[in-house]
């Protein structure tokens, strides 16, 4: 079940963002930000047409320090996975050398330019994790929970919601993500906090990429493996954090 609904969820997501295609390719910026627009929309749409199966976000609505202490966790795990998976393409840089064969030049310079324009940062840190949390831990997940248990929920949901970004760095970066946030989703059992920690993973990339400009390409392998390893550090520390709050 939870295949077919993810299977539906891709055809009407891309055919609600083929209408970005009919914007001429000169105007980059309009077609990337209407693209992402309808990305969010067919989310939303998908939402609604499974909204039978979609469960209950938390039994326990008033916020509590421990609630609070939570969330911080996983905003530290969001910044720590985002630091520690660089591992993977600097252990198996082919897997980085794949995702620059895979676009231009030119595509790499223009995303450059306009990913952080205002429009598309706040799809990037807000509508994305939100609706992709909604959808991925919020239908996906429970529907295979139900069927086949919480180890098998995780991992199907994380390779789903990877499967959908359509490339193979991504996917492993996606992977790294969605094992992480069903992880702690099953920990918490409240799905708010996959949404916390998804965009604190966006912000954090969001903001560093901003702040390095250029530059980003221009990074020493020895200050990506200390990046790393601090987010190797933030990430076990977090995971303990949130097993001992939840206890």
């Amino acid at each position: 079940m939870e295949i077919s609904i993810w299977f539906a969820h891709q055809v009407i997501s891309n055919i609600m963002r083929f209408f970005s295609y009919l914007i001429p390719a000169s105007n980059f910026e309009s077609r990337i930000t209407v693209g992402f627009y309808l990305q969010s929309a067919s989310n939303i749409l998908c939402i609604f047409l499974f909204r039978r199966y979609l469960c209950h976000f938390s039994d326990k609505k008033e916020i509590s320090i421990k609630k609070l202490r939570i969330c911080l966790w996983g905003v530290l795990a969001g910044i720590g996975v985002c630091l520690a998976h660089r591992l993977i393409f600097l252990f198996f840089p082919q897997i980085g050398l794949n995702l620059m064969s895979q676009v231009s030049e030119e595509y790499i310079l223009d995303m450059n330019r306009y990913q952080y324009s205002p429009m598309i940062f706040m799809y990037i840190i807000l509508l994305a994790p939100i609706t992709e949390e909604i959808f991925n831990r919020g239908i996906i997940f429970p529907v295979a929970q139900k069927r086949h248990g919480n180890v098998y929920a995780v991992m199907i949901s994380a390779f789903l919601f990877a499967l959908g970004h359509y490339n193979l760095p991504q996917f492993i970066t996606a992977l790294c993500l969605g094992l992480l946030i069903g992880y702690f989703v099953v920990s918490t059992g409240n799905v708010y906090i996959g949404i916390v920690l998804h965009m604190a993973n966006n912000m954090y990339a969001g903001f560093r990429g901003m702040l390095l400009g250029d530059k980003i390409w221009e990074l020493s392998n020895r200050t990506l493996y200390i990046e790393s390893v601090v987010g190797v550090f933030i990430l076990v520390f977090s995971i303990f954090a949130v097993k001992h709050e939840t206890k």
